[in-house]
């Protein structure tokens, strides 16, 4: 799971939002800082909305339920363990499969079905755009209104139904007996957020990133309980909105990097040139920085190095779960760091240093599989969309983005090869129909040479990217060619 204002002040609004009724509603604040920090008048100000809201925490607990990527998954366990212990709940892990699987249905859809853009001006999946409406609202109905016009009638039922299913459960396990301390827990952050100067250093981050995020749009920071268990949580950004859990001790000094990591997101996706930026990350002879790389690396470099530095003094030692992401970081933050105490923006020498960095680290990383981290599919047709999808993440379990589109002729299917940052891509398609791939780029000569091949999976480069074709004449025989090929440690070296 990022803007144009001088030195803007970052205000903490607290609010907790509950379902129940008004009189046994938790506690709600809105007391704002005063109206000027260093000199900054209110009406410059950024402001950052912390939220702890049940309609969305309850979102992110069906979502892990659902074995949603980068969910928090030991919560399932966890969940599944305090059921099987309790009499009472024994039952919910057979009743909980029918509005599981409803709800998966609604959320796996193929992306050609739905659209749906951002205040900032980013394309969002369904379960993005639940989650984000769902940190705005106060109950399951008040949701469900926000989404009319967005989901269908029957979508909306779908969603209504399965809150409601795992709303009791959720809030006699979760909700309930976390609300004393997670009070305290949010008011923690409301108070630390200003005491640590966090607006500060995102302005400069903003700065430094030319970002064109909206200063009259607040941050709207969406705080989650957990139960007691695992070390790990999990943040996700979705523009204006961020999501951060919190376990029961987790303090704002432990948490503080979540929320600036997902706030620089907010930044960086925000900025109205940000493909143009992307094309300063390149390193001749090697290529550019992987998209990932690029924007994660990004993230946990002023997330958890350079603001935790210029706040507490020292960094963490944890920093981001991906390997390669939190190597990179570490070895990267220092060049953000200068840049920053210099006031200089983004430029060329910035992303061809910062690109030179990670291929001195990693020089073959994006020769192995399962190290993707970025790839697009185009397929004739898909019949399981939501099992085929499923396979892929298994057997690249570092995939943060991948778009799956059919059939490849219609113009989705070319739109989304135009929007895709992969340079990973796969084609699943019959001989018949390669004429059809000219939008794509491909030639009469790429065409004739996949002719001449006997392999049925090609790669070929051409426009600066891999494509893999998986040639069948069925949908069945493309798809088993493609996942032959992903058992393999390295993706095959393109044909010359």
């Amino acid at each position: 799971m990022n803007i144009r204002f001088e030195n803007a002040l970052l205000i903490g609004i607290l609010t907790i939002f509950s379902m129940a009724p008004a009189s046994a509603q938790l506690e709600t604040r809105g007391d704002k800082p005063a109206a000027s920090q260093n000199g900054v008048h209110e009406a410059q100000q950024l402001q950052v909305e912390f939220i702890a809201s049940e309609p969305c925490a309850l979102v992110q607990f069906v979502n892990i339920l659902a074995e949603r990527h980068h969910t928090t998954r030991w919560v399932k366990d966890w969940y599944e363990q305090r059921c099987k212990s309790k009499p009472a709940l024994a039952s919910n892990l057979t009743s909980d499969k029918a509005p599981l699987a409803a709800y998966q249905k609604l959320i796996d859809r193929e992306e050609k079905h739905f659209h749906y853009v951002d205040e900032i001006g980013r394309d969002r999946s369904i379960d993005e755009v639940i989650l984000s409406q769902a940190a705005r609202s106060v109950s399951i109905p008040e949701l469900i209104t926000r989404l009319k016009g967005i989901l269908s009638d029957e979508d909306l039922r779908t969603l209504e139904d399965t809150l409601n299913h795992f709303l009791p459960v959720y809030e006699e396990l979760i909700w309930k007996p976390r609300s004393a301390g997670f009070n305290r827990q949010v008011e923690d952050f409301r108070a630390q957020t200003t005491a640590t100067k966090m607006c500060e250093k995102l302005t400069q981050v903003k700065e430094f990133l030319n970002s064109s995020y909206p200063t009259e749009t607040p941050f709207i920071i969406a705080l989650s309980p957990l139960p007691q268990g695992s070390k790990s949580t999990s943040g996700q950004s979705m523009g204006i909105v961020q999501t951060v859990e919190l376990k029961p001790n987790d303090k704002f000094q432990s948490m503080a990097d979540v929320v600036f990591h997902e706030a620089v997101h907010a930044l960086w996706f925000a900025k109205k040139d940000a493909n143009e930026a992307m094309k300063l990350f390149t390193l001749p002879a090697k290529g550019a920085l992987p998209i990932t790389e690029l924007y994660e690396g990004m993230a946990t470099a002023l997330g958890q190095g350079w603001f935790p530095k210029q706040a507490f003094g020292h960094t963490g030692k944890s920093w981001y779960a991906d390997s390669i992401i939190d190597q990179y970081s570490k070895t990267v933050w220092p060049l953000y760091a200068d840049y920053l105490k210099q006031g200089r923006k983004l430029d060329a020498a910035f992303g061809k240093e910062a690109t030179a960095v990670y291929y001195r680290m990693f020089p073959d990383a994006g020769e192995r599989i399962n190290l993707t981290a970025c790839y697009l599919i185009l397929a004739d047709e898909m019949q399981d969309f939501s099992g085929f999808r499923k396979e892929v993440y298994k057997a690249m379990p570092r995939l943060r983005e991948c778009s799956i589109n059919t059939p490849i002729n219609a113009k989705e299917g070319f739109q989304a090869f135009e929007d895709s940052h992969a340079d990973r891509i796969a084609i699943l398609t019959s001989f018949a129909k390669l004429a059809e791939l000219k939008p794509l780029g491909i030639g009469d000569q790429e065409i004739q040479k996949l002719k001449d091949q006997s392999n049925r999976a090609t790669t070929l480069k051409f426009k600066g990217k891999h494509f893999l074709f998986c040639l069948a004449e069925t949908s069945e025989d493309q798809k088993r060619i493609f996942f032959d090929v992903l058992k393999l440690p390295n993706w095959p070296r393109a044909e010359k």
